[in-house]
């Protein structure tokens, strides 16, 4: 199924993944080993046909012999999601990010850790995950898809920041004096010291908002 699918749904599963790695499950009427390539395979094939539990049990001895097996981790990440367990979903998708170098591998373990964290309503740290999975990729129809989500998760989020920083140049970086002679009473007194010094100010603006909730 194309990636644009399940993210219209709202789920961040394992699109990518699934256009990679043929499925190819069926009935045996005796136990079967599997190579790994094919205990992936089933995994994601159970993972399509609802059967989370035995997806999460294939997924977890994949792992016992390779725990950076990128698409083990991916598939644990949505069991775990699927099963209530947000905290063990996020385990494994950092670990997916961090398992791997491929662009389109690194988009959908952001992305899939931007849904459970946008399921659990922490819409910033979704953001910061939908801004990775954005520029772990240079396909524009993946950044598109990553910009789309996170004016979604924006937009359901009560918290916005901005943060400006400026540099500019200045005649009067120390705000000295133009006059550096005082008068008291009869006495004129001058202070070589004081006098205006070119260089660089440095300026910056934190801006944080909070949109509330209309009560009647």
């Amino acid at each position: 199924m194309p990636v644009l699918t399940y993210i219209r749904n709202g789920a961040a599963i394992l699109a990518l993944v699934l256009a990679a790695v043929p499925v190819h499950v069926s009935a045996q009427d005796s136990p079967q080993r599997l190579s790994p390539s094919e205990a992936r395979s089933f995994a994601l094939g159970l993972l399509q046909q609802g059967e989370t539990q035995a997806a999460r049990a294939l997924a977890l001895g994949l792992l016992r012999k390779d725990s950076r097996d990128y698409i083990a981790l991916m598939v644990l990440a949505e069991a775990e999601r699927s099963l209530g367990r947000p905290a063990q979903a996020k385990f494994a998708a950092r670990r997916a990010w961090r398992s791997t170098d491929v662009e389109k591998e690194r988009f959908a373990a952001a992305f899939m850790m931007s849904g459970i964290l946008k399921a659990e309503e922490k819409y910033s740290q979704a953001q910061l995950w939908l801004r990775r999975a954005g520029t772990a990729t240079d396909e524009p129809r993946y950044e598109a898809a990553a910009r789309k989500e996170y004016r979604r998760v924006q937009a359901a989020n009560p918290w916005s920041l901005s943060f400006n920083f400026s540099l500019a140049p200045t005649s009067n970086v120390n705000g000295g004096p133009n006059d550096n002679t005082y008068t008291i009473g009869d006495l004129v007194f001058v202070d070589p010291t004081a006098v205006p010094l070119s260089g660089v100010e440095v300026g910056t603006m934190l801006n944080i908002t909070h949109r509330l909730k209309p009560v009647e």
